[in-house]
């Protein structure tokens, strides 16, 4: 993204979403970094809703991931899927190549989050 296009995107609310002074402060400062903005708070609070509209706003797509009690952290970053490269490597059935880890990694949201081209 250009420094100008960034100078320009500033978050101001939409007319279903109503933003307040300090909310829009976060937002924005999100959006001038280019870095992931982390919600989280009581069920029905906005979190969802404030993020389609800035994505809207932004004309970019949202990732969403949804934690559960069970959640381990790292699944929220990333998977290494061990049972598939002992396979691979045992048969020798795959197009993945077996001495390259990043074909067994699957990024979860925070990863892909980090990751990802799109801003």
């Amino acid at each position: 993204m250009s420094e100008h296009l960034k100078d320009e995107l500033e978050f101001t609310g939409t007319d279903t979403y109503v933003l307040d002074d300090e909310l829009a402060k976060v937002v924005n400062t999100a959006i001038k970094l280019e870095l992931p903005l982390l919600l989280k708070g009581e069920p029905g609070t906005g979190k969802t809703l404030l993020a389609h509209a800035v994505a809207q706003n932004l004309g970019t797509d949202l990732l969403i991931l949804n934690v559960k009690s069970s959640m381990k952290a790292v699944e929220a970053l990333y998977q290494y899927d061990t049972l598939t490269r002992l396979n691979d490597s045992r048969f020798g059935d795959s197009s993945r190549n077996v001495s390259n880890i990043e074909d067994y990694i699957r990024m979860g949201k925070i990863g892909q989050s980090f990751t990802t081209d799109k801003k």
